[in-house]
Formats: C-alpha cells, sequence, structure tokens
C-alpha cells in the first residue's frame, strides 16, 4: 500500500510528556514529508493551540483542531468552520449560568469564561494542561449571558465543568430537549462540551481527505486517546502509542513505543523507509497516488 497522509495525534503521541517535539521525531518526519506525504495534526484542544505546536516542526501541516470543528490547510487557510449559532450558544449559557458550573465558550482567537467561584470540587477536576486555552485571549466575565447579548459569538465548542457529575443528567436532558442541531461529549475528568451536530475527529479527518482527494485507506493514523480510536480502526493503517489508551490499543493494527520513547519517529520510520517519493510511483507506473 502507498500511504499518501499520515494523522498524529498532537497531545498524546506527538509531544512528549514534557510538551515538546524530540529532535529525531521532526527529522523521521520531514523524511516522510520528503516524500510528498501529507501530514495532519490533530487534537481536542483549540486550534491556536495546535498552531503554536506545529510551529515546532520544520514544515507546514494541516490542522485538525475543536474536536474536529476546525480545519486548517499546510497554508493556514481554513477548509472546515463549524459553529454553534450565535443563538443556540447564547440559549445553551443562559441555561447553563442557572447552574453551578464553570463555563468557557471557545472561539478560535480567544476563549471567553465566567467568574464562577467554584468549590474544590470544581477546581480538582479542571486540568489546566498545555492543551488547555493558554496560547490566546482569555476573558473572564461576571455574566456570559450579558457579554453575548452584547456581542453576539458563534462559537467552535462551549466546555462546561460541574460540581456534581449527576448535575450532567439533568443539563443533557434539558439541552437535547431544546437543541437538535448539537452534540454532546462528556470525559472522564468530569468535563462536558457541547459541539455543533456531527463535529468529530473521524468527520474532521474525512473533511480534510476530501479536500486533498485522498482516500481513506491512503492513510495512516497514529493515536493514543479513546476519541481517537473510529480514526484509528478505519484508517488504512491504524497505530497506536504504548502509552495510549487501552482501548485505543485494541482497534490499532500495530503498537508502536511511547510518547517519550520516540514512538511517532520509530512509526514513521518504518512505515515509510521503503515508500518512494509520489511524483516518481507516478511517473514510472502512470497510475493516479
Amino acid at each position: 500500500m502507498i500511504y499518501r497522509l499520515l494523522a498524529i495525534n498532537l497531545d498524546g503521541a506527538l509531544l512528549s510528556s514534557k510538551g515538546r517535539v524530540h529532535r529525531l521525531t521532526k527529522l523521521a518526519l520531514e523524511e516522510v514529508k520528503d516524500k510528498e506525504v501529507e501530514i495532519a495534526l490533530y487534537t481536542k484542544f483549540s486550534y491556536q493551540h495546535a498552531l503554536k505546536m506545529a510551529k515546532m516542526l520544520p514544515f507546514k501541516t494541516h490542522i485538525i483542531a475543536n474536536q474536529g470543528g476546525y480545519i486548517t490547510n499546510n497554508s493556514n487557510e481554513p477548509i472546515l468552520n463549524k459553529r454553534i449559532s450565535e443563538s443556540t450558544a447564547l440559549d445553551i449559557v443562559r441555561l447553563l449560568e442557572s447552574m453551578d458550573c464553570y463555563i468557557r465558550v471557545i472561539h478560535e482567537n480567544f476563549t471567553l469564561a465566567n467568574t464562577l467561584q467554584f468549590p474544590s470540587e470544581i477546581a480538582s477536576k479542571i486540568k489546566w494542561t498545555t492543551g488547555d486555552y493558554t496560547f490566546y485571549t482569555q476573558q473572564y466575565v461576571e455574566s456570559l449571558t450579558e457579554h453575548m447579548l452584547l456581542d453576539a459569538i458563534a462559537p467552535l465548542q462551549i466546555d462546561v465543568y460541574f460540581e456534581q457529575d449527576s448535575d450532567h443528567i439533568e443539563v443533557i436532558d434539558a439541552i437535547h430537549s431544546l437543541f437538535s442541531n448539537i452534540s454532546i461529549h462528556c470525559e472522564k475528568d468530569g468535563k462536558m462540551t457541547i459541539l455543533p451536530e456531527q463535529v468529530s475527529l473521524q468527520n474532521g479527518l474525512l473533511a480534510l481527505l476530501e479536500q486533498l482527494n485522498i482516500e481513506l485507506a491512503k492513510t495512516v493514523v497514529i493515536g493514543c486517546h479513546e476519541a481517537d480510536n473510529e480514526m484509528v480502526e478505519s484508517a488504512g493503517l491504524g497505530i497506536a502509542l504504548a502509552n495510549a489508551e487501552m482501548t485505543t490499543k485494541n482497534v490499532a493494527d500495530w503498537i508502536t513505543r511511547s510518547n517519550d520513547g520516540l514512538g511517532v519517529a520509530y512509526a514513521a520510520r518504518e512505515v515509510f523507509r521503503k515508500q518512494q517519493q509520489l511524483s516518481f510511483l507516478k511517473r514510472i507506473k502512470n497510475e493516479n497516488y
């Protein structure tokens, strides 16, 4: 099989546990890029986070960010931009502010959050990692509803943390009964994410492949989180890192080394070392690669 695109989980695969890209990983991916293979970085976090991390590489990449709702090509031009409408976002925020929860309204250029003095139970659930929205403007307001009435926002997603996990059920039922054009994802750390309908990393990958005219069977996906499973399982070659969640390992075709053990570099070299440049293959075989 000749592979035309390599998609890599940004946060748990490409980056080490210290949030860096190893020099050998950069060299290995440069070799893949030299063979005219497209490279995409994907993350459930913000586009600005992904863009900053992508700049660690010596070449431009495609980016699938915000759970797959915001995608740019290797010239940083948006090719997919799925949002929660202004009116729906306002109504959701109005509902959420009637409850005790911490809310972040996520735009590709900024984050708007409430200044709720949340108790330690909520604070302990909010994990401030390199993937959180630390690389662009964050604004805190007492009333998100009042702010959004004055300055309408069509966000890419809305993140919510509750004091009690049981509050999820009440809110999910209420939102689903009121809105038909959104989806809700609950994570193990207690975070609830509200997204536009049909937004997912898998759908984001498919949108990028359609733009590039590449078949899914000609892709390699390197993943490590449960949210990556559909991508890993459906790709032409699905690879999980040694530090990946067990569910991801179970659907992968191959398990490589960990992120701290240069798993991406090792996998990239093993998969692509014998593959010639795509333009060369096309010339000698006159086939559409």
